[in-house]
């Protein structure tokens, strides 16, 4: 895919969380492509089960989302989430996201750019 975008290479970037005071990585984050026609990207994370409930996804979600608005396409960000996976749901919620979207297993969230 980056091959395919090069000058679109950032929304097929993986972003590592890390903990300085201990220089190791706990997480990451991307956006899963470019965005869609309507000016939607979506995004993914995943953390280290001994770092969740810390506050650092949220802390990184909200500047990979801050930095998607600064982009002219991006009129939503939205993400998809396990219906049990708890810890991503409150970060969600904590960042203003809203559930738009019930499927058998997952839920759809969104934020629109303001």
């Amino acid at each position: 895919m980056v091959l395919e975008n090069k000058k679109d290479y950032l929304w097929f970037t993986s972003w590592e969380i890390t903990l300085k005071i201990e220089n190791r990585i706990i997480g990451g984050l991307c956006f899963k492509g470019c965005p869609d026609k309507k000016g939607r990207v979506e995004i993914a994370y995943e953390m280290q089960d001994e770092c969740r409930c810390k506050g650092y996804m949220t802390e990184a979600v909200i500047e990979l989302i801050n930095w998607a608005f600064t982009q002219e396409k991006v009129l939503s960000v939205i993400a998809e989430t396990e219906k049990n996976n708890l810890p991503s749901h409150r970060v969600l919620e904590k960042i203003g996201m809203e559930k738009y979207e019930e499927k058998e297993k997952m839920f759809w969230w969104r934020i629109n750019k303001i």
